[in-house]
């Protein structure tokens, strides 16, 4: 287990690499992924150019994601994309009609 300790962080929380994280986790390295594009806290490269993760934020990240997952305030990525490619659909018809209205009224 690669566990990377920095002096400099106020409270020497302990930075493990994503195969690490995984295995504290019991999950692979690519629902990580998944979590990170999430908003999952990340941290910095080591010096092979590992990802280095804060154990203790990510635990609380995803404690806190399934506290809004068990209360329904969560809501899945795949519902959030839905939502936005809708309202770009709409915007996109809005400048149509506008740049119509505008075509019309310049001629």
């Amino acid at each position: 287990m690669s566990v990377y300790r920095f002096p400099d962080r106020p409270d020497d929380r302990p930075m493990v690499t994503k195969k690490v994280l995984a295995a504290h986790l019991n999950r692979s390295a690519r629902w990580l992924e998944l979590r990170m594009a999430e908003g999952m806290p990340i941290g910095p490269l080591d010096a092979a150019g590992r990802r280095l993760f804060d154990l203790k934020a990510c635990c609380e990240w995803l404690e806190g994601r399934s506290r809004k997952i068990d209360s329904g305030e969560h809501v899945p990525m795949s519902v959030r994309v839905e939502s936005l490619e809708s309202q770009v659909s709409e915007l996109r018809g809005q400048i149509e009609h506008l740049m119509a209205e505008a075509a019309r009224g310049a001629s």
